[in-house]
């Protein structure tokens, strides 16, 4: 008996019944039935991948995957084996995973169906990652450097220290001039590094630098989201007179169904109705509760001693 102290591996019984190798974290080790001694264990090898007859294999597997399990037995009169013969002639001129990623896509989109395609992911450590300083640029403006046309809200430069705002010129970053390179080659690997900015301001004709630290793509991506779904709310209040609401489902899960309810509960609770805007979801599996939440019917109200405290269902947008 022996007590490696880890939670998850795989075992294997060596031929002759006397080890057992386990592999866990990367590490592999060789534990001894009788004793119950257990050793690390070095192993050297070395795998030559054929990338093309992976790329083949993948292929094969994922059109009969689809022609297998799709929710209709007749594939909505998609002639499936005329597609594999369409995009099959395609294999032996793909050298890379990306353009492979395309082409399968390509082919799983012939079935005009939700939930399908293929995706290219190239995870690698080190590589370029361009940072952004939140702003909107305005690409009409033809002087030199960049003239910003936005101040992205919950941004790295949206602070009280900061005084660019719109129509500001940057005319340097880090020193460098903008107009010489693509502008975004200076920002390049600088996410959470000072970051300093040399800024103009056409109005007052004054001069000034900041120093900012850049964020991620993914960051702003984020902060551009909460941007169209306040400009999407203001929309609607204006348009409607304020009699209106307006709520965004990002995705049918549970972070989203609870963002549904603090906006019906909250904000919305007084409205005559609500705008429940699905575009651009991330999809899930809360349509039900979705659907349930929002058709309550009020069916009481309560009011003890004239004074009225709430009614019923609460948990309900009536």
């Amino acid at each position: 008996m022996t007590k490696l102290g880890i939670k998850n591996a795989s075992m294997e019984l060596s031929p002759d019944g006397k080890f057992i190798f386990v592999l866990a974290d990367g590490k592999t080790m060789k534990v001894d039935i009788d004793s119950g001694k257990s050793e690390p264990l070095k192993v050297g090898g070395e795998m030559v991948l054929d990338q093309t007859a992976e790329r083949n294999y993948i292929f094969d597997h994922a059109w009969r995957q689809l022609k297998a399990k799709f929710y209709v037995e007749d594939l909505q009169g998609v002639d499936w084996n005329y597609y594999y013969k369409v995009y099959h002639k395609f294999l032996p001129s793909i050298t890379n995973n990306y353009d492979f990623a395309e082409m399968l896509s390509e082919m799983l989109g012939e079935m005009n169906a939700s939930h399908t395609g293929s995706g290219y992911r190239n995870i690698q450590p080190n590589t370029d990652q361009t940072s952004t300083l939140g702003l909107f640029y305005d690409y009409t403006y033809t002087g030199k450097g960049l003239a910003v046309a936005e101040v992205i809200i919950g941004g790295p430069l949206d602070k009280a220290s900061s005084k660019i705002k719109k129509g500001n010129i940057i005319e340097k970053i880090d020193g460098q001039l903008p107009d010489s390179v693509d502008f975004y080659q200076l920002l390049n690997r600088k996410v959470g590094k000072p970051t300093l900015l040399s800024v103009y301001d056409p109005g007052t004709k004054t001069r000034w630098e900041e120093t900012v630290k850049p964020i991620s793509a993914g960051v702003e991506n984020e902060l551009l989201y909460k941007r169209w779904v306040d400009n999407r709310r203001k929309e609607v209040d204006q348009l409607s007179g304020g009699k209106i609401g307006y709520i965004h489902v990002r995705a049918m899960n549970d972070a989203s169904m609870r963002t549904v309810f603090e906006e019906a509960l909250g904000r919305n609770v007084g409205k005559d109705a609500i705008i429940v805007d699905t575009r651009f979801n991330g999809g899930g599996n809360i349509h039900e509760q979705l659907s349930d939440f929002l058709s309550g019917k009020k069916y009481i109200d309560i009011i003890p001693h004239g004074q009225f405290v709430g009614s019923e269902p609460y948990d309900k947008w009536v």
